[in-house]
């Protein structure tokens, strides 16, 4: 009798790495964006949420989908969220498919590391929070491309 009953273990490499697919490889992952009003630190507007991400390979390139709002695009998106998700690290990509961020908020996220390079084009940036999280590794300058922090 197994310990394991009931409970769907691969058994054979091959199958644990189909299983981990979606999580590392060298194909570009689309990110589906919810869109919609957003209010961070008292202020509303047009943004993104992502839900239930699951990154954990940080040089996996990623992409951003989702469907607009009409007439908006990624340029008028000014808040992003991501929540309730598995992403050990800041997505660097968001910055540059959103140029426009003023506000950043990552919660529940399992988020552990911040590099210098994860604020490298926030430029715009204003404000952000990175609660609940199990932050173990800060690196010095984090923040140093993001100039208009308040």
């Amino acid at each position: 009798m197994s310990f394991f009953t009931g409970i769907n273990v691969p058994s054979t490499r091959q199958q644990m790495l189909q299983r981990l697919q979606p999580c590392f490889s060298d194909t570009p992952i689309n990110l589906p964006c919810q869109f919609g009003t957003i209010t961070m630190n008292d202020v509303s507007g047009y943004g993104c949420t992502l839900t239930d991400v699951k990154l954990y390979d940080i040089n996996r390139q990623v992409s951003v989908g989702g469907f607009h709002i009409s007439p908006n695009t990624n340029d008028d998106v000014r808040f992003l969220r991501i929540q309730l998700s598995q992403t050990p690290f800041i997505i660097k990509e968001l910055f540059t498919s959103f140029p426009n961020l003023e506000g950043f908020e990552i919660i529940f996220s399992d988020l552990s590391i911040i590099t210098t390079e994860s604020f490298e084009n926030a430029q715009n940036l204003k404000y952000i929070s990175i609660r609940n999280n199990p932050i173990r590794r800060l690196e010095a300058n984090v923040f140093q491309n993001a100039t208009n922090l308040e």
